[in-house]
């Protein structure tokens, strides 16, 4: 079994590697149907489609040019550069790659290239729906979804138990986020993927070591501390946090544990010493003592902890969880009588039934031989575009396809993992080598960028990275190289030195006097949309051309808005 991880970093040639190995497999021998590409975007599946055909077409077709005889034995080369051993010469490849055209030509409507909501939305349609006796159904948004979020909410709000606890949640949840009961509903199920793949337990108590005596052991420690420093007036209590004072009144064990148990929170914030009368003096050594109070409190706190979570913790975890199960329980029952889904309603439902075993679609071994059926591909090769956006969940769908194929590559950008992305999960692509027990390759040229841009990426994500180990998160930026040999390019951060500057007008300078009219490869970035339009403007009295990329609304636009206002007036 071959296990590759590409990481790769933007103009690196990810895409033309992709296509490239899909090729490779096609020589191989391997069917089209038995390959599968799988990514994010619909986008990025035509741009891979599109690859391997212009990639089977460079090396199919006879070239003309000079330019097209160069890119044909280039791209000869690089197969033979990475499979050395499997190719005896060029004209081998061409041959095979005349023979693969035909075929992905009369059959590239057939070419299994997924978006991986496109996949799931698949084996949905084609093997639960059906076991959940829905023939058809529609897919809405999260919009559309507040109907249904709502009337889950109205059942619950009519069953006293039930609202009860949701919410006692609402008040008692440190965690929190929800601004109304609706909203609450939405975050549980939204998170439902969590209860799905961690597994629930039956909490075991923790074994009870006797009696919570710890504050009369500390009290007899106090009684030495106030025999050598305690002065004329004073009194033990003086030694004392005032909050502790009414531990003192306690004579039954009961009363004292009670006092313990309902004082918890106190208890766990600070110590039962005076801690200004109780520290040592160059005269008066009382560090023993007070070594003895500091093992006491944390005695004391690791015992109650306990006490806490058995007679606490367990219950009322066992409390919201019965309340999870009861949400979903009539969220899904108003979902299979409406048939409307989100996409999170289908990856939940997929991830609940995915390894049930009367659907037979997995099994010990990775996908069942009714599974392949199901996505039409006996899935001998697997390609994943885009791996850092991969979130934890998705990839439960994906890992048993994986383990089955025979073959996998999967290629990503740590870069962008960092950010966490789509919910993408850095940990995940950061020890996928380690999970697939693969082989790591980093694509290390840069073909988009120049050299003095491709430096200063560099530069910038090895600091980042250095910071960021700092801060404990583990991440080994490879620096790549540039394809430009003429060191071309520019970079320049500007920020503004003092008030009076404005680093928008030199930004305008260094344009008109370094570029001179062109621009067609210059970019401007700024961190929000205001600086952006303001530099439009600029620009704009510079009789400097520009486009201008903001997330702003069109209607929000400077140009636009006379018009709005016009069109609202004669409405």
């Amino acid at each position: 079994m071959s296990r590759k991880i590409l990481k790769a970093s933007a103009g690196t040639g990810k895409t033309y590697r992709l296509a490239l190995e899909y090729v490779v497999s096609l020589f191989k021998g391997e069917k089209i149907r038995d390959i599968v590409v799988m990514t994010f975007t619909r986008k990025a599946t035509g741009e891979i489609k599109n690859e391997i055909i212009s990639f089977l077409r460079t090396l199919s077709a006879e070239p003309v040019t000079d330019k097209e005889i160069k890119k044909k034995n280039g791209t000869a080369e690089s197969i033979i550069k990475i499979y050395p051993d499997m190719f005896s010469s060029a004209e081998e490849i061409y041959e095979k790659a005349e023979k693969a055209y035909k075929e992905v030509i009369l059959n590239k409507d057939n070419l299994k290239i997924f978006t991986i909501d496109g996949l799931k939305n698949n084996i949905f349609k084609t093997a639960i729906a059906p076991m959940l006796n829905i023939n058809s159904y529609d897919i809405i948004d999260d919009s559309q979804n507040t109907e249904y979020l709502k009337k889950c909410f109205e059942r619950i709000f009519k069953n006293k138990k039930d609202f009860a606890v949701m919410k006692n949640f609402l008040e008692t949840n440190i965690e929190r986020d929800a601004e109304n009961y609706i909203g609450v509903i939405k975050n549980i199920i939204d998170e439902r993927w969590k209860a799905l793949i961690i597994k629930r337990t039956e909490r075991k108590p923790y074994e009870i070591n006797g009696i919570l005596n710890h504050l009369d052991k500390s009290l007899e420690a106090l009684e030495s501390i106030f025999e050598k420093k305690g002065k004329e007036g004073e009194t033990i209590k003086d030694f004392i946090k005032k909050d502790y004072y009414p531990y003192l009144e306690k004579n039954t064990t009961e009363e004292k544990e009670k006092f313990i148990y309902d004082n918890w929170n106190m208890i766990f914030s600070s110590e039962i010493k005076n801690g200004r009368k109780t520290a040592s003096t160059k005269k008066i050594d009382v560090s023993g003592e007070n070594e003895e109070l500091a093992e006491l409190h944390e005695e004391l706190l690791k015992e109650l902890a306990k006490r806490i979570y058995n007679d606490t913790v367990i219950e009322y975890e066992k409390e919201i969880l019965n309340f999870l199960e009861k949400v979903y329980f009539v969220y899904d029952e108003i979902k299979f009588r409406e048939k409307k889904f989100t996409q999170q309603d289908i990856t939940n439902y997929l991830l609940e039934f995915m390894n049930d075993k009367k659907l037979n679609l997995t099994n010990e071994n990775g996908i069942t031989d009714y599974m392949r059926e199901i996505l039409e591909s006996g899935i001998k090769t697997i390609f994943i575009d885009e791996f850092q956006d991969t979130s934890v969940v998705q990839w439960e769908m994906l890992k048993s396809m994986v383990y089955s194929a025979e073959k996998v590559i999967c290629v990503g950008d740590e870069k962008q993992s960092i950010y966490g992305w789509r919910g993408g999960d850095k940990e995940l692509f950061e020890n996928l080598t380690e999970i697939l027990n693969g082989h790591e390759e980093t694509l290390g040229v840069s073909y988009r960028s120049t050299k003095k841009v491709t430096d200063f990426t560099n530069k910038f994500f090895t600091d980042y990275s250095s910071i960021a180990k700092g801060q404990g998160i583990n991440w080994n930026f490879q620096p790549v190289e540039s394809s430009d040999k003429e060191n071309g390019g520019y970079v320049e951060i500007y920020k503004s030195a003092s008030k009076d500057e404005n680093s928008l007008e030199k930004i305008t300078e260094i344009l008109k006097t370094k570029f001179d009219g062109n621009y067609k490869e210059t970019c401007i970035l700024a961190r929000n949309n205001a600086t952006l339009q303001e530099m439009a403007e600029l620009l704009a009295e510079k009789n400097i051309p520009y486009i201008i990329e903001t997330n702003l609304d069109i209607f929000s636009h400077k140009t636009a808005l006379p018009i709005v206002k016009l069109m609202k007036y004669f409405v």
